[in-house]
């Protein structure tokens, strides 16, 4: 159904977007912090804190070792900063980081589980929004409603009250 597609492209996009002054993706954080919000309804804390620990420490280390990779591939990109002991003090934090991923893996074993899988989630959530912004067509959307629904986006209309064609 064309109306599902547009929904779900409408929805992505607007996660996406940015104040204008802030650069800030408010839609996004007002999401995260709602999601935060509900799953501390059901229980306990440390749970959660494990939950988010896991995923938190082990970004924290993929990120630092995305550093290291692109300095080291990209050595010609100039550095808006740099970073002091380089490279040892980037694999101390590589390191740090993935012994307390592990360590919280080893002590909340179902929680750590349950993040990594969240996390996963998201892989193929990201390869449809990839393929469906550039198959546009595929999905049943023409032009003109591509457009309509970058124009809902840009404006910040609601789009919720719209009929789909099937």
């Amino acid at each position: 159904c064309i109306g599902d597609s547009t929904v779900i492209i409408a929805f992505m996009d607007a996660l996406g977007k940015v104040h204008p002054k802030t650069q800030a993706p408010v839609a996004a954080l007002i999401l995260q912090a709602s999601w935060g919000t509900l799953l501390l309804i059901p229980g306990n804390f440390n749970k959660l804190v494990s939950f988010f620990g896991f995923a938190s420490w082990t970004f924290y280390g993929v990120t630092i070792l995305a550093l290291l990779k692109l300095r080291r591939s990209r050595p010609e990109i100039p550095r808006a900063y740099g970073v002091h002991g380089y490279p040892v003090t980037p694999i101390i934090v590589i390191m740090v980081s993935f012994a307390l991923a592990l360590n919280a893996l080893l002590e909340s074993p179902v929680e750590c589980t349950l993040a990594a899988l969240f996390i996963l989630l998201g892989v193929p959530a990201y390869f449809f929004s990839k393929w469906s912004r550039r198959n546009y067509s595929v999905l049943g959307i023409g032009d003109e409603e591509r457009a309509g629904v970058e124009m809902h986006i840009r404006d910040g209309d609601d789009m919720a009250g719209e009929t789909a064609v099937a």
